[in-house]
Order: C-alpha cells, then sequence, then structure tokens
C-alpha cells in the first residue's frame, strides 16, 4: 500500500475526518484515526508538543484530502479571530505537503491541485493581511525546507507586486501557482548551488544550475492541467532583460519579469543572510538594467510596506 505524508497543521483536531490517518511507528504504518473520526484537541497537542510534524494517508485517500484541505484553509484564513502566525504556519505545511507530493510524481493530477490550494492560499493571507510578509519571513526555514520557503516567499511578494502593478484576478492567480512551483525542476545535486550566490558560480556551475529550468519544465509538460503560461514561467524564471539567462531572453512579459525579478530579490536574501529592508537597497543598485527601473521602483514599495523592520 503506497502512503503520502501530510503535515499535521494540516489537519484540525476536533474536525470529522473522511479519511484514515496513519503514524509511522518501527518502520510500520499504523491507524491513528479512523475515517469519519476526529482527533481530539489533548492528543493534537501532545503530538505537537512532541514534535511530530507528518501523519500520512494511504495514496487513494489523495483525493478526499484534497477537498478537506481546501475547506480547511478557506475557513482558517477567512477566520479573523485565528493569529497570523497560525495561519502562516498551516499555509507552510500546506505547501510543503503539495511541492513533496509533486516533486515525488509530477504526473499526479491530485498533486498539483494540491499546489494550486495552497498558492490560493498564500495570495489569500497576503493579500488580506498587511503583516503576512513579515510574518512569512519571520518564521524560520526547518531542515529540508529551504526551498519551499523560498518558493513561499517567491509566490508572496510576487502577488502583492502584480496587485501593485495592477494585473488582473486571472494573471495574480496564475502567477501565484507558477511562482510556488518555479523550481520543481531542482534536484539534490543542485541544491547546493541553489544555495550559494550566484555571483560566485563558476562556468560550469551556471550551466548545471541553469539546468533546473529545463528540468522544471520536463516535469510539467505533456500535463493537461497546467496551462502553457505556467509552464513558461516556470521555464523562464531565471531570465533577464540582459539576455543572461538560461535560454537568453531579452524580452520578458509582465508575468515573466515579476516572477524573475522577484526570484532573484529572494535568493539574495536566501544567500547574502541579509533583511529584506537591507537586501532592497543593495538589491536596486546591483540588478539594475537586468530589469525595468520602474518594476524594481514597484517592488521597494511593496517591500517598505510589507516590512516594517528588520
Amino acid at each position: 500500500m503506497n502512503y503520502t505524508p501530510v503535515r499535521i497543521s494540516t489537519l484540525k483536531p476536533d474536525k470529522t475526518l473522511p479519511f484514515a490517518v496513519y503514524i509511522y511507528f518501527k518502520e510500520r504504518h499504523l491507524l491513528y484515526v479512523k475515517p469519519g473520526a476526529q482527533i481530539d484537541e489533548t492528543r493534537y497537542k501532545k503530538l505537537r508538543k512532541q514534535k511530530i510534524t507528518k501523519f500520512f494517508i494511504t495514496g487513494d485517500q489523495e483525493s478526499a484530502y484534497q477537498k478537506y484541505l481546501d475547506q480547511l484553509l478557506d475557513e482558517t484564513l477567512s477566520d479573523s479571530g485565528i493569529e497570523i502566525s497560525a495561519k502562516v504556519d498551516m499555509i507552510q505545511d500546506a505547501s510543503f505537503t503539495a511541492l513533496e507530493k509533486l516533486q515525488e510524481d509530477s504526473k499526479s493530477e491530485v498533486a498539483y491541485q494540491m499546489t494550486k490550494t495552497a498558492a490560493k492560499g498564500v495570495a489569500k493571507i497576503v493579500l488580506e493581511n498587511e503583516d503576512a510578509l513579515q510574518a512569512l519571513y519571520e518564521k524560520k526555514s526547518e531542515v529540508g525546507e529551504t526551498v519551499v520557503n523560498h518558493c513561499m516567499n517567491v509566490c508572496a511578494i510576487s502577488v502583492k507586486l502584480a496587485q501593485l502593478m495592477k494585473c488582473s484576478e486571472k494573471e495574480i492567480e496564475t502567477l501565484s501557482v507558477a511562482a510556488l512551483i518555479h523550481d520543481i525542476g531542482l534536484t539534490q545535486e543542485s541544491l547546493e548551488l541553489f544555495e550559494k550566490n550566484s555571483v560566485y558560480h563558476t562556468s560550469e556551475e551556471k550551466i548545471a544550475y541553469a539546468k533546473h529550468t529545463k528540468d522544471g519544465l520536463a516535469a510539467l509538460k505533456e500535463r493537461d492541467w497546467v496551462s502553457n503560461e505556467i509552464m513558461e514561467l516556470v521555464e523562464f524564471h531565471e531570465e533577464n532583460l540582459t539576455g543572461e539567462g538560461p535560454h537568453k531572453k531579452t524580452k520578458l512579459s509582465k508575468l515573466e519579469e515579476i516572477l524573475s525579478l522577484v526570484n532573484a530579490y529572494d535568493k539574495k536574501i536566501l544567500t547574502t543572510a541579509k533583511a529584506p529592508l537591507q537586501a532592497i537597497k543593495d538589491f536596486k543598485i546591483d540588478e539594475l538594467g537586468k530589469y525595468d527601473l520602474k518594476v524594481i521602483q514597484n517592488l521597494e514599495k511593496v517591500i517598505k510596506i510589507g516590512f516594517t523592520y528588520d
């Protein structure tokens, strides 16, 4: 039997679960909650205290989990009584669950729909909460979650920038999904280069790292449920106006430029350990000529509004 890991915070205590939940113990998957039952608040808190991060569901219950998660995210993100930190925790774990599944099986339509749900959640939380960007960046990455956090950050800032640039709802939806999955082509081998400042990449490393944009396209190609626009955004997210990107493009669409710009900005934060407000000061100088000046200035506005302190 195949089991799919799901993050614990994507399940709510005292809420009926339409699928069975398993825990992994001593190299075995053991039934923890039967379909139609609930996880009571006391047991749930005990698991969180023990730093249990994952449950498991069977592969044939992924669609039921997806429907459950859709409803739970809508309820949680719309509830003004829930703290922003709790909302960030849930959307981060939803993103991690979705991207982990998509990385494992890029042919899975359910996995892709899970990423769409997570992207919708990221967009909703940052567009409706001015302090959401700060909360996202203050949440520290766990081991192995650096890429997921980067993708969430890029998704969050991209939709805020798109909103400022008066993009349509459809454009923002498309951009949010592409931003969340833009690094789907990264492999274990390219992770070391991902965390290294591109300024210090050798010629060989640049070629090796550029491969992840082509691998990302290959992972999504010929999937009827993925639009051509999303595939192109994933493929061209490392391009800029100088033609120095993997595909040597010198003209970018509005959404391509937003995604590339924000990806480069968050990578600067990641590889230099600079705070967002300091990073944008350096970024607008270092990247001048690679992107339209007006777009860089709009990014600076988003950062100054979203981050009140470093």
